[in-house]
């Protein structure tokens, strides 16, 4: 599909975060960009930080963890319950 990127690959080097799924172009540059003019919010209950890019879509960076990840926020749901428990 054109203007899809899968998990295999990823963000330049500069971007700072990789990508988890299948995530679409344009949602990579918008991550992209808020990643270099958005602080993140910390999350108290697990200590990761957190970017939202519109809805759908969640740069998250886990504890002890050097880059972010842009996840759907499926994904980021499941990933932030398994660090409740």
């Amino acid at each position: 599909m054109r203007g899809l990127m899968d998990n295999t690959t990823k963000g330049n080097a500069m971007d700072g975060f990789r990508c988890i799924g299948r995530i679409p172009a344009a949602i990579q540059e918008k991550a992209a960009s808020l990643l270099t003019s958005q602080r993140p919010r910390r999350l108290t209950h697990c200590r990761a930080d957190v970017i939202d890019v519109g809805l759908r879509y969640r740069l998250f960076r886990p504890l002890k963890s050097r880059e972010f990840q842009l996840m759907t926020h499926e994904r980021y749901n499941t990933a932030v319950s398994r660090n409740r428990r």
